[in-house]
């Protein structure tokens, strides 16, 4: 699994069209979400979960299978 920081971002969101490019959807995306405009970012990408920053210590330690953040 993978977990992009600031994936609904501009340069995340371009990360995670990469990654789905290469055949990964195993992705968590971690942002600010305050600010709906961001979602058009994420819209068409595949990704398994949209996790709030606030909320981002508490959901790691229920995930230790990931292997890679960005």
């Amino acid at each position: 699994m993978i977990l992009v920081t600031g994936g609904a971002g501009f340069i995340g969101s371009t990360l995670i069209a990469s990654l789905n490019d290469l055949g990964r959807s195993d992705i968590i995306i971690c942002d600010d979400l305050e600010n709906g405009q961001k979602l058009i970012n994420i819209a068409k990408l595949e990704f398994l979960e949209l996790v709030n920053k606030t909320r981002l210590w508490d959901y790691l330690k229920s995930k230790p299978e990931i292997e890679t953040i960005y």
